[in-house]
């Protein structure tokens, strides 16, 4: 069975009009709020985020996310760019049944006529052994795709989104 992830970091997010530019609030960004051992992956809903999982996949065993400390780890090799940790979504048993994820709404009024910008980084992580009680192979070839959204209200106002399909 293949064994799918998805890695993503929230940098920054920011309105600008004008010249000048202000900073919206994201609750937990670099998923620091969650303590995580090096190489460490508790499945847990990082705290200030939600679990966005339409299909209901995600049961905390085979199909989970949490948080990663991918500190000198063969998964991550670069680390996590921003803190500590990233957040996992890690999908195994039903691979291609919906879309799973994270998701924040943020207390910031989006108003008409102002460029928004939000920053995202998205990996796939490396296979590679886990530490115990999960030490052995985890082969993580593959990547199905992510979808990024910024949102107001219910609207779609801006989306970056790749799928492995095609």
């Amino acid at each position: 069975m293949t064994r799918l992830s998805c890695v993503g970091i929230v940098v920054a997010f920011g309105v600008s009009a004008g010249a000048s530019a202000q900073p919206i609030t994201i609750n937990n960004p670099s998923f620091e709020a969650n303590p995580a051992p090096p190489n460490g992956f508790p499945v847990l809903i990082p705290t200030g985020w939600q679990l966005h999982d339409p299909s209901g996949i995600i049961n905390f065993g085979n199909d989970a996310v949490g948080v990663l400390n991918p500190t000198g780890s063969t998964f991550f090799p670069a680390g996590a760019h921003l803190g500590s940790n990233v957040a996992l979504v890690f999908i195994a048993q039903d691979v291609g049944a919906g879309p799973a994820g994270l998701r924040q709404s943020l207390a910031a009024n989006l108003m008409a006529e102002r460029r928004y910008t939000l920053t995202v980084e998205v990996g796939n992580i490396a296979s590679g052994v886990g530490n115990p009680p999960f030490d052995f192979f985890f082969d993580l070839d593959g990547f199905p795709g992510y979808s990024v959204q910024l949102l107001a209200g219910r609207v779609v106002i801006g989306e970056d989104a790749w799928d492995s399909s095609g």
